[in-house]
């Protein structure tokens, strides 16, 4: 009598799960970099709205104490 040994082999919905992992995990630089971009542009947008918002102190501050000479 033959007995058969059940072999261990990964099935096709497995093969398809690891291939995209892989291919996430090949994304992943690309997806840090624009993260990377995106953080500095909104640091860039945060800095110039400070200064607006810094710039528009000083006028209130400079027409105020006018007002009170």
């Amino acid at each position: 009598m033959i007995q058969w040994k059940k072999d261990n082999l990964t099935t096709r919905q497995e093969k398809e799960t690891a291939a995209k992992k892989r291919q996430e995990h090949e994304q992943l630089p690309d997806r840090v970099a624009e993260m990377e971009d995106a953080l500095c542009e909104q640091d860039a947008a945060n800095d110039e709205r400070m200064s607006t918002i810094e710039q528009a102190l000083c006028d209130l501050d400079e027409a105020i104490n006018a007002n009170k000479e």
